[in-house]
């Protein structure tokens, strides 16, 4: 489709690759669930779970602006430590898939408690 060509083009890899890991995440969801006899409850709590994601970053970027402004640091939230950028990066990727998995599985367990 042109417009993911185009935003594939616009945007750094940066901001893009999350919304790709974040699909891919959404289809094996869906399709773990397409059989199951609570499936639409859980792909519709599983979509109200990452959209919160989604809104949830978005206020967190507006406070944290709101935050460097007012102290006039650039990264207000730093944590000294002797790890390096991306020691880093891989704990906060790894920290945020096991959130994304434990969500899912959430939201798959409380649709099976709904369709009870």
């Amino acid at each position: 489709p042109p417009l993911g060509v185009g935003l594939a083009i616009y945007l750094p890899s940066a901001v893009t690759s999350p919304v790709v890991v974040g699909a891919i995440a959404g289809w094996l969801f869906d399709r773990a669930m397409k059989n199951k006899k609570h499936g639409e409850a859980a792909s519709r709590l599983g979509v109200l779970v990452m959209s919160g994601f989604i809104v949830g970053e978005s206020l967190f970027n507006v406070a944290l602006a709101g935050l460097i402004v007012l102290t006039n640091k650039g990264e207000p939230l730093a944590i000294a430590t002797g790890l390096g950028e991306s020691a880093g990066m891989i704990i906060a990727t790894a920290v945020g898939g096991a959130m994304v998995v434990a969500l899912y599985r959430w939201s798959a367990k409380s649709a099976r408690a709904i369709e009870a």
